[in-house]
């Protein structure tokens, strides 16, 4: 027979006790107000005389909840005026004959007996939710004479729901559907008083109402009143009640008093009884999490609650403990943050995931009252080289360590890995040898590489860059052709200085302080050389040309070859803006601005008429960074009238062919307008 200690676990009262047949810490408990009697033992029947047993007693069981019932008997007759002692037993199966009565388990502590015919009574506690018991029982006398067996009296407790964590939004506004958390129930049930806390103290406490396995149950955290609409569906027992904006007719639709979550470090828990069941603890990774913060991720590592791979000290703020909770960051922040989160966005648990750690939760859109989404493939947002023997790549989400091998990449060019690591939770660090300054080289990430989800990359990535290069790489703007037939204006730009060319920027017509200017282009991550030619395409989709029209060349400077693309040149590195401008030609302001947003190179070009103010400002600009001189007009600041005498003329090129342009002579870079001149184009060439 399977173990009643198997099958009803107890949490005893304090004033109950209990024992199965045989076992002086069995785990039944009992109370009546009496004396608790020692176990009855089984000893042979003896022949007592005539005397006669006592009457046989009728048994009723009641449940009382989910762990707690009572046993409710009247006391037999028997020739002294009352039994000597009491045998109660229980079973999952029904006690029907004396055999199965035997082989139940032993209730200890059955009251005295009371006078033949007074109502008797017995608590039990710690019984399993849920679960159907049969009891019997039987009384003796004082020479041992038991009565015939009880009816079998059975009862069923109260199933109890039990629920995990299955979606929180913590930065929602109203707009958002407000703040909301989503639990799944794993176990069906009865919900009442199940809370559901923050740091800051109590979000909600369930109502009494039944759920069923998976069930979902969102908590709205709109304070009061609720919004338009709303109801408490488990009042109403009715999932589609709540009309309310953001409310599901999929889920329990449940709105609490309490108004928002804590978004930044918070640990949010459901408790039942004060017993947490499920928990969830996440982090802005600012480095400056509260004393009381810290205090509630101790005490969740203390319980076995939450994992964290360094245990946190009792209100020490340190980056270890944030880094073990789930990120809810919007930019990046000291203790490995990262820019995933924002209004609209919830932490959603993976389908099976329940480890108690950060890797069971991601971040995605919100669904409540839906399924979760499942976790996307991570995704490579930069490789950037740190220095001459390492390189950094950079991902959407966290990423698995373990899948952070050197088997996971591969590098091109003849440089040698040496070792990889993860850090920061989304940096993959590597390791090679000496890099050549300036060299061309490329890293291949593989689809071993997986996030913390365990899902891979979607596929192969390869990125090209530039061997480390100290004092970086530098560029001059050489060739300006605003007229080009179609609107397809062209900006032709010269390495100086080899290395890493990506995220420097072409702008146009810069405010007098720099603050606001129009991005023109974005140079990719392009390895380029002293002496190379970069050709910038304005508006691209203006040209008429084949299936590598809208191709910027990252890997060699024919990769989108003139004989598909008519504009391009096989020459130059043909790359293309990122909008529709085209270049004005009566006058043109444009500058190079460095991915570190130092100004590098700049050209005010002017062609007829009055200039506005804007092309004054551009030009005051230029000079206030010393990138075109002289400094000033005269010895004070230039107007419409001075700055054209500093400009670099364009005159000619609005009314000749589309081949005249403006071209930097060889060689030269004064920052003034002497450097320029108009004449035949010769783009994608040297001057």
């Amino acid at each position: 027979m399977k173990s009643l200690r198997a099958m009803f676990p107890v949490l005893a009262l304090p004033f109950l006790a209990a024992a199965s047949c045989g076992d002086s810490s069995a785990d039944r408990a009992i109370q009546d107000g009496g004396v608790e009697e020692e176990a009855p033992q089984i000893l042979p029947e003896v022949d007592a005389g005539p005397d006669l047993a006592p009457s046989t007693p009728v048994l009723t069981a009641v449940a009382l909840g989910y762990s707690n019932a009572r046993l409710d008997w009247t006391a037999p007759t028997d020739e002294l005026g009352h039994a000597a002692a009491y045998d109660i037993r229980m079973s999952p199966a029904p006690i029907t004959n004396e055999a199965e009565f035997l082989a139940a388990e032993l209730v200890k502590g059955a009251p005295v007996p009371a006078p033949s015919g007074k109502a008797e009574k017995v608590m039990l506690s710690g019984l399993t939710s849920g679960a159907t018991i049969h009891f019997a029982m039987r009384a003796r006398d004082a020479t041992y004479h038991w009565s015939p067996v009880s009816n079998d009296a059975s009862l069923t407790l109260f199933a109890r729901a039990r629920f995990l964590i299955s979606e929180v939004a913590p930065q929602n506004g109203a707009a958002d559907g407000y703040d909301f958390i989503e639990l799944v129930a794993v176990e069906g049930g009865r919900t009442d008083g199940i809370t559901i806390t923050q740091v800051g103290g109590t979000l909600a406490t369930l109502g009494t109402f039944t759920v069923a396995k998976d069930d979902r149950v969102v908590v709205h955290l709109t304070g009061t009143p609720c919004p338009t609409g709303c109801a408490d569906e488990s009042a109403s027992g009715s999932k589609t009640q709540s009309t309310a904006t953001f409310s599901s007719t999929e889920a329990w639709d449940l709105y609490a008093d309490a108004t928002g979550i804590t978004g930044t470090d918070n640990v949010i828990s459901v408790l039942d009884n004060g017993i947490p069941t499920d928990v969830l603890a996440f982090s802005n990774r600012d480095g400056d999490a509260s004393a009381a913060m810290m205090t509630a991720f101790a005490t969740a590592a203390s319980a076995g609650s939450w994992v964290f791979p360094v245990a946190p000290v009792d209100g020490v703020s340190d980056c270890d403990t944030q880094r073990a909770a789930v990120a809810v960051s919007a930019s990046d922040s000291a203790c490995g943050g990262f820019a995933t989160f924002s209004n609209g966005k919830s932490l959603n648990r993976g389908l099976g995931f329940d480890t108690n750690s950060k890797r069971d939760f991601y971040v995605a859109t919100m669904t409540p009252g839906a399924g979760n989404f499942a976790p996307s493939a991570p995704n490579v947002t930069a490789v950037n080289v740190v220095s001459a023997s390492e390189i950094a790549a950079r991902f959407d989400q966290e990423m698995d360590p373990a899948s952070a091998l050197p088997l996971s990449l591969t590098l091109a060019g003849g440089l040698t890995l040496a070792t990889t690591s993860l850090e920061e939770v989304n940096v993959v660090r590597v390791q090679t040898a000496s890099q050549v300054e300036g060299a061309a080289y490329s890293i291949t990430l593989g689809t071993t590489l997986k996030s913390l989800q365990g899902v891979p990359l979607a596929s192969p990535y390869t990125s090209a860059f530039c061997g480390f290069s100290p004092s970086g790489s530098s560029l001059v703007i050489n060739e300006i052709a605003p007229n080009v037939a179609g609107g397809t204006d062209l900006v032709e730009l010269l390495v100086t200085k080899g290395g890493a060319l990506s995220g420097v920027q072409l702008r146009a017509t810069p405010s007098a302080d720099g603050s606001g200017s129009t991005l023109l282009a974005t140079l990719p991550a392009i390895c380029g050389v002293a002496g190379d030619i970069v050709v910038i395409h304005l508006h691209p989709s203006a040209a008429t040309a084949g299936a590598l029209a809208l191709v910027s060349e990252t890997m060699k400077k024919d990769e989108a070859p003139a004989s598909a693309y008519s504009a391009n040149y096989d020459t130059a590195w043909d790359i293309l803006s990122t909008n529709a401008t085209e270049l004005s030609s009566l006058r043109a302001p444009l500058f190079l601005r460095a991915a570190n947003g130092i100004t590098m190179d700049a050209v005010a070009l002017y062609g007829s008429g009055t200039p506005p103010q804007s092309y004054v400002d551009s030009v005051a600009y230029f000079q206030s960074v010393g990138a075109w001189l002289p400094a000033n007009c005269g010895g004070v600041a230039c107007d419409a009238t001075s700055v054209i005498a500093i400009s670099a003329s364009m005159a000619g090129v609005d009314t000749t062919p589309s081949g005249i342009t403006v071209r930097r002579a060889p060689g030269t870079s004064t920052r003034t307008g002497s450097d320029f001149s108009v004449g035949p184009g010769s783009m994608g060439v040297g001057n």
